[in-house]
């Protein structure tokens, strides 16, 4: 049995503070301390649960990041079974993970994963790989996050640093 989501949270949620000189209102992210939420690329709108229980599954936690397209080669591979059609999939097998392997690395056809969004008719595409996360925001341009120093807060923009071409090309 597996139980995800399909993306993040309300991005905004009122939450009232009580200080002492008095109240006071302000907004926070709902997904704090993630950036963004439904509808975004940012950590806080594809950053979601995954929960898996059954026969050899052992508990535990991992990082690894995870797509639903992980879902059918996992299936396959716990069931001893070849890629439907002799097909080539674009997910990867968690079947380690789910194991107890919990630094297990996924291996996939592409050595990325990639997510496009359209909200309000404002695209925005995030691509990550080995731990870089590169978010372009059409058509104001790109941003460029180290997930392998910060796994959930997209804060320090790199993009000035030059190691955004090497994603971008994808």
């Amino acid at each position: 049995i597996s139980f995800s989501s399909d993306t993040g949270g309300r991005a905004r949620l009122r939450v009232k503070r009580i200080r002492s000189h008095g109240d006071a209102r302000r907004e926070i992210p709902q997904n704090h301390p993630l950036r963004g939420g439904k509808g975004s690329v940012y950590e806080g709108g594809v950053r979601v649960p995954f929960l898996a229980v059954g026969p050899g599954v052992r508990p535990g936690t991992s990082h690894a990041p995870v797509t639903l397209l992980d879902l059918l080669p996992t299936l396959a591979d716990l069931a001893g079974a070849a890629a439907p059609g002799g097909r080539a999939l674009d997910g990867g097998s968690i079947a380690p993970l789910l194991r107890g392997n919990h630094t297990a690395t996924i291996v996939r056809r592409a050595p990325y994963l990639l997510w496009h969004q359209a909200v309000d008719r404002q695209p925005q595409t995030a691509i990550l790989m080995d731990g870089l996360k590169l978010v372009k925001l059409w058509p104001s341009g790109l941003q460029l996050f180290n997930l392998s120093e910060n796994r959930v807060a997209e804060g320090r923009n790199l993009v000035a640093h030059g190691l955004a071409s090497r994603l971008h090309a994808r």
